[in-house]
């Protein structure tokens, strides 16, 4: 990830950090059949992470940049990935925002305008850390 954040941004590997060891700790919980939630903070502070990540996560990914997409959680802030005008908007609670913008969707995400936006914005972590980005 030091492509992402400068090594001095210590607020950015701390967000980073927490967000990735909720959503892991929210996969192990799910693989034994327990409940796997995102506290409100971590919900929060995962919306961030995603903003943050997403777009030069894009480039990572070595794929074309998606159409504009916004992000409005009904408990938080709207943002906007992508430039330009959005094809689509993505509405739900913070917490099922950042589980299906990381790939494991559970549901609670309505999505309006072009799907075809939404699914692509989705997938971009699953194409940067599946390698298809390494050549």
């Amino acid at each position: 990830c030091n492509g992402f954040f400068a090594p001095s941004d210590y607020a950015a590997w701390g967000i980073h950090c927490s967000v990735e060891v909720a959503l892991h700790r929210c996969d192990v919980a799910a693989a034994l059949g327990q409940p796997a939630e995102l506290a409100a903070s971590e919900a929060r502070d995962g919306l961030v992470w995603s903003a943050s990540l997403l777009e030069p996560m894009v480039a990572f990914a070595g794929v074309d940049a998606p159409a504009a997409l916004v992000i409005d959680p009904v408990d938080g802030e709207a943002f906007q990935l992508g430039a330009g005008d959005p094809a689509a908007t993505a509405r739900g609670a913070a917490d099922a925002l950042v589980f299906w913008l990381w790939g494991r969707s559970r549901g609670g995400v309505d999505v309006t305008g072009d799907t075809a936006t939404a699914d692509a914005w989705s997938s971009i972590s699953g194409r940067s850390f599946q390698h298809e980005a390494i050549r």
